[in-house]
């Protein structure tokens, strides 16, 4: 069968994770209860650094399927007119999955991963959930396809790492704390995280997260596939491994150096310029914005004034001096000490800029 012909790609944020800052203590559940409220749905909430009350000022919450950017920024303005918080928010951590519609939903699922051309670790496996029950992927490819048709997963990497894939057929959902069937797909999968210093995120700004262009990942699902017209001791070989596209280095048979990829092997550029447009699309989707912005701009604003009221802070036209020697930010540490603070006006379009007369290092 050719797989590229057959086939209809989606690409989508499956979930992810921002930190945001409230401007007084509390604890995870009254976190979680102000995001209920706002939009319907039970998030995982985790306190950062709780005290011993389990209190803090800083949480992680996902979110899933947030769709595009501005959704995240409409869902933090309604948290933040319930609980007041920091008038931003950071993401850590991303999931986006390929999605690809067609038939031999376990046997498109394994050539995925036999293909890839980019695995992200060594560390692979089978897991049926994530309570310790990984195994060893199989060697022969029919067994492996055997495997994920009984509902097992492949991953690559461990899931906490800043990189990591996996891949499984899809066949339901969890929608509001219930199972429930969907339109089945071969699902594949990469996860990227913050946590090292050189992070695999491929963003660290707001602004360069409104404007995601995730066709920058698309290396992560770059396919390699068989070449035509094989000798046949060649593609019984290459027919029952379970990996074979991945970029490595290997010793030639006639002595001539090292070749990166596999001789029974090319790139698959039909698969992968499908990958990137599924990839372009959902960065259409992501970006998308509408008028209310106006909405969330006025939001910001209103969250920032309380946050320097509380800290004691006297705002208008003038400049008007801080009481306080710092201010604790998840993002961003201000020195306050002998430091000006003021509010600039800019114009009715633009949003309100808290401004201080030194540079503030990130956190």
């Amino acid at each position: 069968m050719n797989f590229t012909t057959e086939e209809r790609y989606k690409a989508l944020v499956d979930w992810l994770d921002i930190e945001v800052e409230s401007l007084r203590q509390t604890n995870f559940q009254t976190v979680q209860d102000t995001f209920f409220k706002a939009t319907g749905k039970r998030l995982h909430v985790t306190a950062i650094m709780p005290g011993k009350g389990g209190e803090s000022r800083w949480f992680r919450v996902r979110i899933h399927d947030p769709q595009s950017y501005q959704r995240l920024e409409r869902i933090h303005s309604q948290t933040s007119a319930i609980l007041p918080m920091m008038p931003y928010f950071k993401i850590v951590r991303i999931e986006v999955a390929i999605d690809i519609y067609c038939a031999n939903l376990a046997d498109r699922v394994a050539r995925h991963y036999k293909f890839l051309k980019n695995p992200v670790s060594d560390n692979c496996r089978l897991y049926w959930d994530f309570k310790g029950s990984g195994k060893a992927v199989p060697n022969r490819f029919s067994s492996f396809v055997r495997h994920l048709a009984d509902g097992y997963h492949y991953a690559i990497g461990n899931k906490d790492d800043d990189r990591y894939q996996c891949g499984y057929v899809k066949i339901d959902d969890t929608i509001n704390g219930k199972r429930v069937a969907v339109e089945p797909r071969a699902r594949n999968e990469v996860r990227l995280g913050g946590g090292s210093l050189m992070s695999a995120l491929p963003y660290q700004t707001a602004e360069g997260w409104r404007n995601c262009k995730f066709e920058r990942l698309t290396g992560y699902f770059h396919q390699r596939k068989m070449l035509d017209n094989l000798n046949l001791p060649t593609q019984t070989m290459a027919d029952a491994l379970d990996q074979i596209g991945e970029r490595r280095a290997r010793k030639r048979r006639d002595g001539g150096g090292d070749s990166l990829y596999s001789r029974a092997t090319v790139a698959d550029t039909i698969t992968n310029r499908k990958i990137k447009q599924a990839l372009a699309n959902l960065s259409a989707r992501w970006s998308h914005t509408s008028k209310h912005r106006r909405l969330l701009k006025d939001a910001s604003m209103h969250a920032e004034g309380m946050w320097a009221a509380q800290k004691g802070w006297k705002f208008s036209d003038q400049v008007a001096e801080n009481k306080e020697n710092t201010v604790p930010s998840l993002f961003t540490v201000y020195t306050q000490e002998n430091t000006n603070v003021s509010i600039n006006k800019v114009n009715n379009d633009t949003d309100t800029a808290l401004t201080q007369d030194h540079q503030s290092p990130t956190h």
